[in-house]
Order: structure tokens, then C-alpha cells, then sequence
């Protein structure tokens, strides 16, 4: 059976010593027979809670991280997905929210 891949498990936030990005992280999930290509980063905020925004595109899944910069004040939720040549995973769980400092507050 060939299809498109499990979605990603474990998607979470780290923080950089910058503060003013963080690590999105994640397991890949079954690849289902086809390799994963790579992972899409998506995310809400607290002002468009249903309006998933792909924020990053990982082209090296099997690394399970990617920096993403943050705006200010935003509360961000993000998730993942995996992508093979037959098509995309449904998406992740949900990372835990987190709410970007103020600008300067770090």
C-alpha cells in the first residue's frame, strides 16, 4: 500500500537563545511506502483562530525541526504536515500555544 503519509507526531515549541524565534519540532510519521519530501509549518494566531498560514517549509523533514521567527504579541499555535510524492498528511496535533513577547522583552 502506497499513500500519502501518517501525519507528523509531537509537534512542539523551543526556545532560541535569540528570543526572537523558536524551534517548531515534530516526529514523522509512517511514510506509507513513498519518502517524505518534506514538512509543511502552519499556524493561528488568536486574531484568525481558523485561518491556518503556512509559515515554513521544511525540505529536510527527517531533521524534526525548523526555525520560525515570531511577531510580537501574536499567540501562535502551529501544527504540521507531511508531504510525499502521492500527497499531504492530514495534519498534526496542535503545538502547545505561545505567546510572543513584546518587542525588546527579551
Amino acid at each position: 500500500f502506497s499513500g500519502p503519509p501518517g501525519p507528523p507526531t509531537d509537534v512542539n515549541i523551543h526556545f532560541t537563545t535569540q528570543g526572537e524565534s523558536i524551534n517548531v519540532t515534530w516526529v514523522l510519521g509512517k511514510r506509507n511506502n513513498s519518502p517524505i519530501r518534506k514538512v509543511l509549518i502552519q499556524y493561528i494566531t488568536q486574531f484568525s483562530p481558523k485561518s491556518w498560514q503556512t509559515i515554513a517549509e521544511q525540505a529536510r523533514p527527517e531533521q524534526g525541526w525548523t526555525q520560525i521567527a515570531l511577531s510580537p504579541w501574536l499567540r501562535y499555535t502551529f501544527r504540521a504536515i507531511a508531504v510525499n510524492d502521492i500527497g499531504n498528511s492530514t495534519p498534526s496535533a496542535h503545538s502547545p500555544s505561545f505567546q510572543a513577547p513584546a518587542s525588546g522583552e527579551y
